[in-house]
């Protein structure tokens, strides 16, 4: 019986152990501030545009309308992507205007990060 629960101690040791640089690194991702587009999202993930692009619309946190992504309604109710008002200059014109910008919330990145580095994928 003591054998076996040595077992079992050093087994667990060896997961932990090989779970840190991931926890380390989750916690550098969610400690930070502020939402991200889909780029810069690929980016601190390290993962590229594209692969975030595939898992939100694949996981239904976001929808394509026309050209535009769009958040859905998962997406929206568990505080995963939001859009956020930009404003710019015309460059025609030159008067100011307002736009909507998808954003990935810090929410949504972190678990992003879960999913890509071996957390649970049910989402």
């Amino acid at each position: 019986l003591a054998a076996e629960q040595q077992e079992q101690i050093e087994r667990q040791q060896a997961r932990i152990e090989e779970d840190a640089p991931k926890v380390a690194a989750l916690e550098l991702i969610s400690s930070k501030e502020g939402d991200l587009g889909i780029r810069d999202t690929g980016r601190e993930l390290k993962i590229g545009q594209a692969c975030v692009r595939e898992m939100i619309l694949a996981r239904r946190w976001a929808c394509v309308q026309g050209h535009d992504i769009r958040p859905a309604h998962y997406g929206l109710k568990f505080g995963y992507v939001r859009m956020v008002a930009r404003v710019y200059c015309d460059r025609v014109t030159g008067q100011e205007k307002v736009t909507d910008d998808f954003k990935i919330t810090r929410k949504g990145i972190t678990r992003l990060a879960e999913i890509v580095s071996g957390g649970s994928v049910d989402e």
